[in-house]
């Protein structure tokens, strides 16, 4: 099967696995809202953002070890005894290094929620307590399960991956609302998020061990000298990962620290829209990583350049179609989802998504150079990490969740948001004007004509109520916006084979290893 193919279907998974979790982000959010105190209600989403934190915990493993089975694959044939031995030998490396981390993340965890909860008092101590040991565990069987995902993710198996995820995440949302239905409250959502993290580690093993029966027969062996292969751009991975952290999942803790926990669910409710956003954006830049690294450890740097370049193109026209709307409606989508009183603001909302749009730029330049294995933003994203810190928690008081908002835009400006395109072209060997000609006017075209439709769409909306008014409005807005995507974004042959599939057969899989 062409990577094409593969991509293709990876970027289908992809964006089921999206829908599901902005869908289940929706109804969620409503339910806790509806059923928690608005207090209990922040607190929660305290808790998953320090999930986020603890996810760190991972160290940049399971992205390494994804990339180093798919440099196995790009140098060799997967029917090979050689090439099969070596990713049983990377798969048992990293689980007994996951049974590490596990363990130490489980006790960090809990020792840091002692410490923190024991400030609270009475019931509320003894409820968050538990609560949280209940939510360490399932952080900590995250992380035992994910060689599983990061095998998968590496064979280029995406689609399967992701497929794991969305029905987990359905049985997740189906648990957490029969618990706050039976008032089981914050704990109830513990064992909830606890238990979904557990089956889907358990079915990514299990569909490792279908789609790839060849590893049955052998028996990988953890090697100190893999391990510490491994580690380094690990560690590196995981400095730009804690830049990430403070970046873009700080907010919440900002927030709580300056307005208190009750001021944290409108500015949740954009920022869900805003991850939703980024995360549609980059269903191809994400889908592509593993063949990246099979066309560069096959040394085909002109495949690497093309598949670059079209998911710049590819994910800029996806998200600026997106931002373009919300920027237009997000008071009304708001409105729609949660009542009238939880807009944070048109200030709020237009920084954000235009952080959202200078990250998702940066984001495809940068992870097409670690799909190479080099990681050259470390000290970039620690700097921009300490950097949204500073700002946000200085404009937070003036300027309230704006201030917030604000920091996080300012910090990525000053840092990775030109650093990483810089950077990667440059390794690449890439022409900036020929970028500018053939990928960035018709972007900066579409973002003007796409912007001058939803205005118009917005003056004209018709009187049919609230919800079909915008559900007509985003169908005709997106149907206009893929037209002009074919007319301005894609390529002659792109346009030549819009019927035909994705681009079938340009790039195949390495069927020998190059000398």
């Amino acid at each position: 099967m062409s990577l094409d193919r593969k991509i293709f279907y990876g970027v289908f998974g992809s964006l089921l696995f999206t829908v599901t979790t902005a869908a289940v982000s929706i109804v969620q959010l409503k339910w806790i809202l509806l059923y928690l105190p608005k207090q209990a209600a922040g607190t929660w989403l305290l808790f998953l953002t320090f999930g986020s934190y603890i996810a760190f915990f991972d160290l940049g493993l399971s992205p390494t070890l994804g990339r180093e089975v798919s440099f196995v694959l790009g140098r060799g044939r997967l029917d090979s005894a050689e090439t099969l031995e070596d990713i049983a030998d990377l798969i048992a490396t990293c689980a007994l290094l996951f049974r590490i981390l596990a363990v130490t993340t489980f006790v960090v965890s809990v020792l840091v929620g002692f410490l923190f909860f024991s400030r609270s008092h009475g019931d509320t101590q003894h409820q968050l307590f538990w609560s949280w040991v209940i939510f360490s565990v399932g952080a900590s069987l995250n992380l035992l399960g994910s060689t599983g995902f990061a095998a998968l993710f590496g064979t280029g198996r995406v689609a399967t991956e992701k497929l794991i995820r969305s029905v987990a995440l359905v049985i997740g949302l189906c648990m957490s609302l029969a618990s706050l239905k039976l008032g089981y409250g914050v704990i109830g959502l513990a064992v909830a998020w606890s238990l979904q993290g557990l089956l889907a580690r358990v079915a990514a093993w299990a569909f490792l061990r279908m789609q790839l029966p060849e590893l049955r027969s052998i028996r990988g062996h953890a090697q100190i000298a893999l391990a510490r292969n491994l580690a380094f751009p690990s560690f590196k991975l995981a400095a730009v990962q804690l830049g990430a952290i403070l970046i873009l999942q700080t907010a919440n803790l900002v927030i709580a620290s300056v307005l208190g926990a009750a001021a944290i669910p409108p500015y949740e409710a954009v920022s869900k829209i805003i991850t939703t956003l980024m995360t549609l954006s980059l269903l191809v830049v994400m889908s592509s990583s593993p063949f990246i690294s099979f066309a560069y450890a096959a040394n085909d740097l002109d495949n690497v350049r093309r598949l670059l370049t079209r998911n710049l193109r590819y994910g800029m026209a996806v998200l600026i179609l997106l931002i373009s709307f919300v920027a237009t409606f997000g008071d009304r989508i708001i409105q729609v989802w949660l009542g009238p009183n939880m807009f944070v603001g048109s200030s709020v909302l237009w920084t954000l998504l235009l952080m959202v749009l200078f990250e998702v730029h940066h984001v495809v330049y940068a992870s097409a150079l670690m799909a190479t294995g080099r990681i050259a933003f470390v000290y970039t994203a620690l700097l921009a990490g300490v950097l949204n810190l500073v700002l946000s928690f200085s404009l937070a008081g003036p300027l309230q969740l704006w201030g917030v908002a604000l920091g996080t835009l300012i910090a990525q400006l000053l840092t990775n948001n030109w650093y990483a395109p810089y950077i990667t072209t440059k390794f690449f060997n890439m022409s900036f004007k020929a970028l500018w000609r053939q990928t960035y006017l018709p972007l900066i075209a579409l973002g003007l004509l796409q912007t001058l439709l939803n205005l118009e769409l917005r003056n004209q909306l018709p009187n049919l109520g609230l919800l079909p008014s915008m559900g007509l409005s985003f169908i005709t807005s997106m149907l206009v916006g893929t037209a002009l995507v074919v007319g301005l974004v894609l390529t002659p042959e792109e346009r030549g084979s819009i019927f035909g599939g994705l681009d079938r057969g340009r790039i195949q899989l390495p069927r020998r290893s190059v000398d």
